[in-house]
């Protein structure tokens, strides 16, 4: 099964402590394969940063670089359903 995982449930299935952190812990156990952008990376990057020290946030975007069950995608369209968003 492939997935793309929002930014915000990114954030919430880390804290071991979390009550969704066995979506994490199927991701490591490669149990569904990530998909991703190089927009979303960005986005995960960003908001680790802004919840988390830095060594966490780098060491996590390494570590889901680094995974045999992530796949990069090309979002061949974009869609433009949030003009608010400061990213886009």
């Amino acid at each position: 099964m492939r997935i793309v995982l929002d930014t915000n449930c990114l954030l919430v299935v880390l804290p071991v402590s979390s009550q969704y952190r066995c979506l994490w812990d199927a991701f490591r156990q490669g149990k569904f394969t990530l998909c991703y952008s190089t927009e979303t990376l960005q986005e995960y990057e960003e908001l680790l940063l802004r919840f988390y020290p830095p060594e966490f946030a780098f060491l996590t975007v390494e570590m889901l670089l680094k995974s045999p069950n992530i796949i990069q995608t090309i979002p061949y369209y974009k869609w433009n359903l949030i003009s608010g968003d400061p990213d886009c």
